[in-house]
């Protein structure tokens, strides 16, 4: 009596289940889009900020430099065709990805709490 039910039910547990699936991956590759632009802004600013202060000679070459130091003894890419800023900007990356994916992908606890309270990440 039910029998004509069964093809609708295994499409939709099926759906559901690439549904969840694809809400998986899209939440680790949102994750490391994030991680890594993260990484990229706070060490290109971190750059032109140690130069500034002249805490990083200008002889440091810095793929997010705007005039480049045009003397002899530059560093140009420091390792595998990379600057300094772009590993740094690596590392912030790896560090913000860990923090990330330990967490389980929630928020820190002063912005949860306040989502919470508004209706949002795991209000009732």
């Amino acid at each position: 009596r039910h029998r004509q039910w069964a093809p609708t039910l295994v499409d939709g547990a099926v759906r559901s289940l690439f549904v969840a699936v694809a809400w998986r991956l899209q939440r680790a590759l949102s994750a490391w889009h994030s991680a890594a632009r993260g990484g990229a802004v706070c060490a290109g600013a971190l750059g032109a900020w140690a130069k500034r202060k002249g805490h990083l000679p200008a002889r440091v070459a810095l793929a997010s430099d705007v005039y480049p130091y045009a003397g002899d003894d530059s560093t140009g890419p420091v390792a595998l065709g990379l600057y300094a800023d772009e590993v740094l900007g690596f590392l912030l990356a790896a560090a913000g990805l860990r923090l990330q994916v330990g967490s389980g992908f929630g928020l820190p606890a002063p912005l949860g709490a306040a989502a919470a309270g508004r209706g949002g990440v795991g209000a009732r």
